[in-house]
């Protein structure tokens, strides 16, 4: 997977090949955030990383923050959402409430909850970001979203997130031009052609992907 990192610029690490004996006892077993949750899956990552884009479902990211400044990281960018304010998902999105934590330089910046909303989006909806029914019915919606075909609320979701990691990687100004490049990126079909990219590195082909999404050659 190194080696595919390195060919495409994108690399999948479960970290549950890292841990297997914390694996074996707790896999399967928690869903939800647990005290581990504030910085082990940072810990464990087998890439040495300049900068950390770390999503937790949980609305305490000042402690994350503690906790991944405590663990070495100089430069990282925590993130949630909420719809209610009670439950929390593990990344930006269109929902009411987003937050944002910055590390910069070694030092704790200020939680942030204007980042997203200063990009004036349209509120979308819990069920719109909602996991299908089915394995199938998951993997064609993403691949739908990378091209741009699906639903505005999860092409947003994306590209948020997207436009965090650009801001945090020094690629964009802003994080609202971050949010545009993603969008434009995503519309002009490249992410869709990075995944086939992907595809083929590791394996697979993209004839299996035409197949997911119905498309003929």
């Amino acid at each position: 997977m190194v080696e595919v990192m390195l060919e495409t610029k994108l690399g999948i690490f479960p970290i549950e090949d890292q841990i297997p004996q914390f694996d074996s006892v707790y896999g399967g077993k928690i869903f939800g955030p647990t005290p581990l949750s504030f910085g082990l899956p940072a810990i464990v990552n087998p890439i040495a990383c300049d900068a950390l884009y770390y999503g937790l479902a949980h609305p305490a990211l000042d402690l994350a923050q503690a906790s991944l400044l405590g663990l070495g990281f100089r430069k990282a960018m925590v993130v949630t959402s909420t719809a209610d304010g009670i439950h929390y998902i593990d990344e930006l999105s269109t929902l009411s409430k987003n937050v944002v934590g910055i590390i910069e330089g070694g030092k704790i910046q200020s939680l942030d909850e204007t980042v997203v909303t200063s990009l004036h989006l349209e509120k979308g909806t819990v069920e719109a970001l909602q996991a299908k029914d089915s394995l199938f019915e998951n993997v064609q919606y993403v691949l739908k979203v990378l091209k741009g075909q699906s639903p505005d609320d999860a092409i947003r979701t994306v590209a948020l997130n997207a436009a965090g990691i650009l801001h945090l990687a020094l690629k964009v100004n802003s994080f609202a031009e971050g949010y545009k490049q993603a969008m434009e990126i995503i519309e002009s079909g490249k992410a869709f052609e990075q995944l086939c990219r992907f595809v083929i590195a590791t394996g697979g082909t993209t004839k299996t992907i035409i197949n997911l999404m119905g498309d003929r050659p």
